[in-house]
């Protein structure tokens, strides 16, 4: 059984030695942080499609967000990532999240007409959550300024990837970190590809999240460096500018 457990990343050392080992640290890092582990308890309440080592990556960026800065999500559904965010955030920093609460993502099939009720019973022991009920282009004037983590997870095509980037850099930080959900899907990339040119430097991949920082805690803090070492060099080529 324990041999089950961890038979990915024997194949993956076996593989890539460097690339093993750090996938190994960090799913020791995820074990060994207590405040996640009780967090995920509350985060796995809520539907959705974030991974354990998904929500945690969103945990750690959020706990690199100090006083006076703040997170913006975009699409939130029933607001699994949201908690994911708002559990690492330190006292001070909102959590924006912004979604219309339509039940019209991509290839989702709901039985309701809207998450939002659902997405505030979810959220409501979180007082630094502020949830915005708008599309992400009509949302614009409702962030606030210094956004040092934002999270892309809204309508998958090339064009709402690009308005979700160029919409929102006024609001960001001079050092700030994007994440982008579903990076597989060949619309998201389209568009993440396109505003190379406008993000930061790809750091590295976790499940299906895509993380551009220019963010020195970040880059520099034990959750970076197992991120940037145990993805693959050729997402490194596919996200160089």
């Amino acid at each position: 059984m324990q041999l089950e457990k961890y038979r990915s990343f024997i194949t993956l050392f076996l593989k890539n030695p460097k690339n093993g080992l750090n996938a190994l640290i960090y799913k020791t890092i995820t074990i060994v942080d207590f405040k996640f582990k009780k967090s995920f308890k509350v985060i796995d309440n809520a539907f959705g499609f974030l991974s354990k080592s998904e929500a945690f990556a969103l945990y750690s960026l959020a706990r690199n967000c100090v006083l006076d800065q703040n997170i913006l999500e975009i699409g939130s559904l029933e607001g699994r990532s949201t908690l994911a965010l708002a559990s690492g955030a330190q006292n001070g920093v909102k959590v924006y999240a912004v979604d219309p609460h339509t039940c019209e993502q991509k290839g989702l099939e709901r039985t309701q007409s809207s998450t939002w009720e659902v997405f505030l019973n979810n959220t409501k022991n979180f007082s630094c959550i502020t949830p915005i009920r708008k599309y992400s282009k009509d949302a614009t004037r409702d962030i606030g300024k210094n956004i040092s983590l934002q999270f892309i997870d809204g309508w998958h095509s090339e064009n709402a990837v690009d308005a979700d980037i160029n919409n929102f850099l006024p609001c960001l930080a001079e050092e700030f970190t994007l994440v982008f959900d579903d990076w597989g899907d060949s619309e998201v990339q389209a568009g993440i590809k396109k505003n190379l040119n406008v993000i930061p430097p790809f750091l590295g991949c976790v499940g299906k999240m895509a993380i551009f920082t220019n963010n020195d805690m970040v880059i520099n803090s034990l959750f970076g460096k197992c991120v940037k070492n145990r993805t693959d060099s050729k997402l490194q080529l596919l996200f160089r500018y």
